[in-house]
């Protein structure tokens, strides 16, 4: 899989870049709510056009804020479109509105992990443990999960 190029549909931005872009959509009305559903509904509409992606399932890394609840509407959209979906929460959830997106994921019959996600496995993982407000060292158990070697299929 290569990254896009950059044009109108596939703007590659800077985190600074994207912490500007978000203020602006909020100063505009936009409500925190309504961006989160836009981000996971487009990043579920990519992932079912890589489906090859997907064969072997999903595990949602879900962090404490709002990029965990991304990535809960995320899991959310691809288990209702009957991906095997799993989600794996090793932190306290902080937000309120990632809390609710979390108690629906699991009302609806998504498996929550107790342990870690099986690195020797094909499953597809997406990261939403930390957004751009991250600013504290990653967590050693984290990076340690991160180094160990994962064979994952590519997309076309």
């Amino acid at each position: 899989m290569s990254w896009p190029k950059s044009d109108a549909d596939h703007l590659i931005v800077s985190s600074s870049q994207m912490k500007e872009i978000e203020q602006k959509l909020f100063s505009y009305g936009m409500t925190e709510e309504a961006l989160m559903e836009k981000v996971g509904l487009s990043m579920k509409d990519f992932l079912i056009s890589n489906f090859n992606l997907l064969e072997s399932g999903v595990v949602v890394l879900v962090g404490p804020g709002h990029n965990g609840g991304d990535g809960l509407v995320v899991a959310r959209e691809l288990f209702l479109d009957g991906v095997d979906v799993s989600l794996w929460c090793p932190f306290p959830i902080k937000r309120s509105l990632t809390k609710s997106h979390l108690s629906y994921c699991i009302s609806i019959g998504i498996t929550q992990l107790q342990s870690e996600p099986d690195v020797t496995g094909n499953c597809f993982w997406i990261e939403a443990f930390f957004g751009l407000g991250q600013t504290k060292p990653l967590p050693k158990e984290i990076g340690n999960l991160f180094k160990k070697e994962r064979n994952l299929p590519l997309a076309n």
